[in-house]
């Protein structure tokens, strides 16, 4: 897989992202490829998310569950203590549970898939 080319794209050197759900396959990429650019980045994601993958060189991770408004003021908190501001926000938590039909989900299974894809991007902008 080729990587993610932000050299066209970018911020400027120094500039400052979020990338919320920086863990996954896309996530750790655009982390990694921000990094090469010169930015500074933090990376707020699930705790046990970022138990499983290395911290990346410059990388700052901040734990957070979207789905819980409290973890997100709480990591906020913590962004805004360690930068006075935040130049970028890029959003890619979210999750797709194992395929089932309409009658098969159950009322728990969707409200998961609504309070982390739909809820966490309300509460993380």
């Amino acid at each position: 897989m080729d990587p993610i080319d932000l050299h066209r794209l970018a911020p400027a050197p120094g500039r400052r992202l979020l990338v919320v759900g920086g863990c996954g396959g896309i996530g750790t990429r655009l982390v990694r490829a921000a990094l090469d650019e010169g930015l500074e980045v933090a990376n707020m994601d699930m705790p046990a998310s970022l138990a499983q993958r290395p911290v990346l060189a410059g990388e700052w991770q901040i734990p957070c569950e979207v789905a819980r408004s409290e973890s997100v003021a709480q990591a906020f908190a913590a962004l805004s203590a360690g930068w006075q501001a935040l130049d970028h926000l890029v959003y890619l938590s979210g999750f797709t549970p194992p395929p089932a039909t309409v009658r098969e989900t159950t009322d728990a299974a969707w409200d998961e898939v609504v309070d982390v894809n739909a809820r966490g991007a309300f509460l993380a902008v």
